[in-house]
């Protein structure tokens, strides 16, 4: 797997890794990860995601306080078109599909950027939920899942 983005998180000491894997049938696909990161578990596997329509995922981060990540994704729309959004997944239900490359939607999705979102950091333990966001589009937002998919606001 070509690693894009690493994130632990620390509430169940989980390690989220995004990238793109060579599966056995030799066509490249998105992968998110999701493996047990306490000392001796030797990254035993908790659960990943692989939509067939997402191209590539560019990072993924924990939203500390609330049992989401979010990831920054490349959409793969008909004729040839593309949807660069962020994407809100429930952390349990990823951990309890029970199916390897579960083609899990996203909860929630953010489509205010243009280009590929490269970076998301939350905001902090105090606002749960809350996070911002950096694209090639140059530039960053403020989300809070809690106000829908729209941002909050905006620079750049």
């Amino acid at each position: 797997m070509y690693v894009c983005c690493l994130d632990v998180e620390l509430g169940n000491q989980l390690v989220l890794m995004c990238g793109i894997y060579d599966p056995p049938a030799g066509s490249y696909k998105s992968r998110i990860a999701v493996y047990d990161g306490r000392p001796h578990q030797n990254f035993a596997p908790r659960g990943d995601i692989m939509r067939q329509e997402v191209d590539m995922t560019a990072v993924v981060r924990a939203l500390p306080g609330t049992p989401n990540l979010i990831t920054g994704e490349s959409v793969r729309l008909p004729h040839n078109a593309f949807q660069e959004q962020i994407s809100l997944y429930d952390l349990n239900r990823v951990m309890n599909s029970g199916t390897a490359g579960a083609a899990i939607d996203p909860v929630l999705k953010f489509q205010d950027h243009k280009n590929l979102v490269t970076c998301l950091a939350p905001i902090g333990l105090s606002n749960p939920g809350v996070f911002v966001s950096g694209s090639r589009d140059f530039t960053v937002k403020l989300w809070d899942i809690r106000s829908g998919p729209t941002a909050v606001a905006t620079m750049g």
